[in-house]
């Protein structure tokens, strides 16, 4: 009796040890990813804000808003409209200028504060990666894709100026992030999904172009709403428009006619032309500008490294909507990731900086690949990561006033001197003018 008794609270002991370890490993699996990408973003961090002074760029459409803003804070006037397109004659909302007032107002009118604005957002960027990469797929998605997003030479150098297209990755991934917690059920994020976009519609026209993608989710998944919610999320769009439509009320809808030409104009355009060529044509474009912003390194083989994963994390995808995937993530994924297809409407030829609400997929498809070789060999898909962020991290360096890096756009932005009191109206009016 008396071996059974201690037999019995060995065992009753070991079970305990075993309950005990099983929660710390489940705690721990859930606080690893968190702990990660927390050190991923004080790192991207640290590559966007250290020097920022020295190594930002400013041209001509930099010094446009910066006394747009600058005029703002010295008068007390606020503007009604915001950047104009590089085609067509109107204005959009002036969300992007009200975003740069307070940080201007803090420094005096420094452009640097609007750099900086820029490169926070950036950081939120990365936070935002992790956090949709997380829910779609899973942590190792998102943090793979966090962490190169953190290292892309592009995304340092566009991080690191005032420049009303680059915040679009993090709105566009808010959309899409609110929109797959809509269709899961949760409606209250509507109140997020509708003021998300209209702002982004103010800091760029391409944001048109994921309303189709907004419309086929709602109407393939139909998610039920409460009329209140759908009111409460339209007062708070039309909220962030307010100066735009006061301007427009005044001024018989000017800036609105205007657009509305454009967008039948492109539409006359396409029927005019062959339809098949010159889709092919603009997919075409699309996907050399995307294949430009595959990080480079130190390595001659590094960007083929990086397609072979891009590719395998399209393949990947296909058993993860076979599989895994839930189906209000596979239907707002898959129809994002036909966004691509929509720039056959473009008015211009497409330029990178038309298209930066698409630069977080080929990384989200980047991670979805590298997780595809982890998941047979765990080691494997960490070497894998390991390594490429090291040649990516050699192939560029710091340099005393600017930084040399592999990207399309690196030599075009140099750094030029700007103050408000030695700035000629002259060259003011030709600012103003500029186009984006």
């Amino acid at each position: 009796m008396i071996e059974l008794g201690v037999i019995g609270r060995i065992d009753r002991f070991m079970q305990r040890r075993t309950t005990r370890w099983q929660r710390a490993m489940h705690i721990g699996q859930i606080a690893l990813p968190w702990a990660l990408i927390t050190i991923i973003l004080c790192f991207g961090a640290y590559l966007r804000f250290t020097r920022l002074e020295e190594t930002m760029g400013f041209l001509g459409d930099q010094g446009r808003d910066s006394f747009v803003v600058w005029e703002m804070h010295k008068t007390g006037i606020p503007t009604q409209l915001g950047p104009a397109p590089g085609f067509g004659t109107y204005f959009r909302g002036p969300a992007y200028y009200y975003l740069l007032l307070l940080p201007f107002m803090l420094t005096g009118g420094n452009p640097v504060a609007g750099a900086a604005l820029n490169a926070f957002i950036d950081c939120l960027t990365i936070a935002m990666l992790f956090i949709v990469g997380k829910r779609f797929f899973s942590s190792w998605v998102g943090l793979t894709a966090a962490a190169f997003w953190s290292i892309a030479p592009w995304a340092l150098i566009f991080a690191r100026f005032m420049w009303n297209p680059n915040p679009l990755p993090f709105f566009v991934l808010v959309i899409v992030y609110a929109l797959s917690r809509i269709i899961a059920g949760d409606q209250r994020w509507l109140l997020v999904l509708a003021p998300a976009w209209a702002i982004g519609w103010q800091l760029h026209d391409q944001m048109l172009l994921i309303l189709p993608i907004i419309a086929a989710t709602w109407i393939v998944c139909r998610p039920r709403i409460a009329v209140k919610l759908y009111l409460s999320a339209i007062a708070l769009a039309l909220l962030t428009l307010a100066p735009f439509l006061v301007y427009e009320m005044g001024h018989r809808f000017t800036n609105t006619h205007e657009m509305l030409k454009v967008i039948f104009s492109v539409l006359d355009r396409n029927k005019e032309t062959s339809a098949n060529s010159a889709a092919a044509q603009r997919l075409q474009q699309v996907f050399e500008q995307l294949k430009l912003q595959i990080p480079s390194g130190s390595l001659g083989w590094t960007p083929l490294a990086f397609q072979i994963a891009i590719t395998l994390g399209g393949i990947s995808m296909l058993f993860w909507l076979r599989g895994r995937a839930t189906r209000h993530n596979a239907i707002t994924f898959t129809l994002w990731l036909l966004t691509p297809l929509l720039y056959f409407f473009w008015p211009v030829t497409p330029a990178m900086h038309y298209m930066t609400m698409l630069l977080p997929l080929p990384f989200l498809l980047f991670g979805l690949g590298i997780d595809a070789m982890r998941r047979p060999h765990r080691l494997l898909g960490v070497l894998i990561t390991l390594f490429l962020m090291f040649t990516v991290l050699t192939g560029f360096a710091w340099e005393r006033g600017g930084i040399r890096a592999a990207a399309p756009d690196g030599d075009h932005l140099v750094q030029q001197s700007w103050s408000p009191s030695k700035s000629s109206l002259q060259r003011k009016d030709d600012l103003m003018h500029s186009g984006c």
